[in-house]
């Protein structure tokens, strides 16, 4: 324990009064300075001025300088938020509320929230969950979304970044997971392909979802291979710039089915896939208009395009 007073000698150096000469040892543990001979304790309650953390070769010093900053954020700077307590103050929690930062960022930082915690549900990954994040941000930026919208907005973000990460969701899966009208994310989906002009999801992968698909419904491995080549030429061909990749490949397996000879029930296909039956019945309608030039040259259809089957047949 310490009872003695540090010594300070003429010059003001702290040093052990019965081992001037020995060497003082500081604790950053307990904050304490030890003599190194006799272990008496010559001051305590020292302030550690290094970082909080370890630095590791090659990385900088990190000192105490404030939160990191937030890339989606337009204001990095080093306000404090005050958050609600349980049993504090009701003039705390008004003044929280609207100091710090401004309507639109407390907006964002809600939507950003809402957007993870639909991925956790789904168990998707950070990486998903960033890239909806930055879509987010973009789409905002240039389009403002009011009341119900927003939260659509946010859920078609997450779909479409699920997809393009090469870990595909249905439509219908993920509004399910969610509070929003399917036709309200459906819309916003739109508008995220027109507004940032992406890539279409499905492009280069309408394969993997024909598969997943086909496989589901048992259709045989002829039809699947057709339906394939029929939805990547679809998309090659750009004839469903705002379709979704659940209807896309959904309308695919109709005309490969339809032009096989092989039974399939819409009603089945619309819940595999996700989709709306009015849906997939209009996409099915615009691609029977392109049946000759989609079908792949290797395929022989049993039957003929006048004769493909209605959508009220299936």
């Amino acid at each position: 324990m310490s009872g003695f007073p540090p010594r300070p000698d003429k010059l003001g150096s702290v040093f052990c009064q019965y081992h001037p000469d020995a060497k003082l040892i500081t604790c950053h543990e307990s904050g304490d300075l030890v003599c190194s001979r006799c272990g008496l304790v010559i001051g305590d309650r020292l302030i550690d001025a290094g970082a909080e953390w370890r630095n590791y070769e090659g990385d900088a010093d990190k000192s105490r300088c404030g939160k990191a900053e937030d890339p989606l954020m337009d204001a990095n700077d080093l306000s404090t938020i005050i958050g609600p307590t349980p049993g504090g103050s009701k003039e705390f929690t008004k003044y929280a509320k609207y100091s710090g930062i401004s309507s639109k960022e407390r907006a964002l930082r809600a939507a950003l929230a809402d957007i993870k915690d639909l991925a956790d549900r789904l168990h998707l990954s950070e990486t998903i969950v960033e890239t909806a994040h930055g879509m987010y941000k973009d789409v905002t930026d240039l389009v403002e979304f009011r009341g119900g919208h927003k939260d659509a907005l946010a859920v078609a973000c997450l779909y479409i970044s699920s997809n393009q990460e090469g870990v595909p969701r249905a439509l219908d899966e993920v509004c399910k997971a969610s509070s929003c009208n399917k036709k309200q994310v459906a819309r916003c989906y739109k508008d995220i392909f027109r507004l940032l002009k992406l890539r279409h999801v499905t492009e280069g992968r309408e394969k993997e979802f024909v598969e997943r698909f086909g496989s589901t419904l048992e259709l045989s491995r002829d039809v699947i291979k057709v339906a394939g080549d029929i939805a990547e030429a679809a998309v090659t061909r750009d004839i469903f710039p705002d379709r979704g990749p659940d209807v896309v490949v959904g309308a695919a397996l109709l005309l490969a089915a339809g032009a096989s000879g092989v039974p399939l029930r819409l009603s089945h296909l619309a819940q595999v896939c996700g989709a709306s039956r009015s849906g997939l019945g209009t996409a099915y309608k615009q691609l029977v208009k392109h049946a000759t030039t989609v079908y792949p040259s290797w395929y022989v259809p049993a039957v003929d395009v006048e004769g493909l089957p209605k959508v009220e047949d299936f």
